[in-house]
């Protein structure tokens, strides 16, 4: 008779103190629908959790590879910059020292027919180089010819500095250029961009 009395109690939903150990352990275990909506959960998390981490790595190597070429754009302009102090360094050296003008030395220095055109400085006045485009050929019959420095050791000095720091402002303004384009190159990945992506 108790036990019906029980079950009577529990269908009604009144709780007491003879079942309240057992509407506990009850309310306290899953149901079949919460099992299944559980397993439900855990395969989205894990599905998201995929999802996340596949798109953050992708969006990382697109990132580096961007950076890469960013990096290399500004090796190759670096490169470009030196190539051209290089040939100015030369032609200085040139017009310091004079040189043996020949078939070889004209090729090298881009000219052509047995003919260089090379801007020279022919003086020195308020402190500043004064140059001038000058035309130098070999003799008739390709005889090589030397031609005589036209700058003084001292000028030499000074135009060696100057063209140095012409190429530190050529290369601070392209380093400059490159942290603007790696700042650009950072914010287009909002929420996913890290400092360690740069290594």
């Amino acid at each position: 008779m108790a036990n019906k009395k029980d079950a009577a109690q529990q269908q009604n939903g009144v709780v007491d103190i003879d079942n309240i150990s057992t509407v506990v352990r009850r309310e306290g275990t899953a149901s079949v629908e919460i099992t299944k909506a559980v397993m439900e959960n855990i395969k989205k998390t894990k599905d998201d959790r995929l999802k996340e981490n596949i798109m953050t790595r992708s969006l990382r190597s697109e990132f580096q590879r961007r950076l890469k070429l960013l990096q290399l754009q500004k090796r190759r302009h670096e490169n470009n910059i030196t190539l051209k102090y290089l040939k100015e360094a030369e032609k200085l050296q040139y017009q310091m020292s004079g040189f043996l003008l020949n078939e070889e030395h004209i090729t090298k220095m881009g000219g052509k027919d047995g003919k260089l055109e090379m801007e020279v400085i022919t003086d020195y006045k308020d402190g500043n180089p004064v140059k001038e485009k000058k035309t130098f050929e070999l003799k008739k019959g390709g005889e090589e010819v030397w031609v005589p420095g036209s700058i003084t050791c001292p000028e030499y000095d000074d135009l060696s500095e100057r063209m140095a720091d012409a190429e530190r402002k050529e290369k601070t303004a392209l380093e400059k250029q490159y942290d603007i384009d790696k700042s650009n190159l950072e914010s287009e990945y909002p929420g996913y961009f890290s400092y360690s992506w740069r290594w």
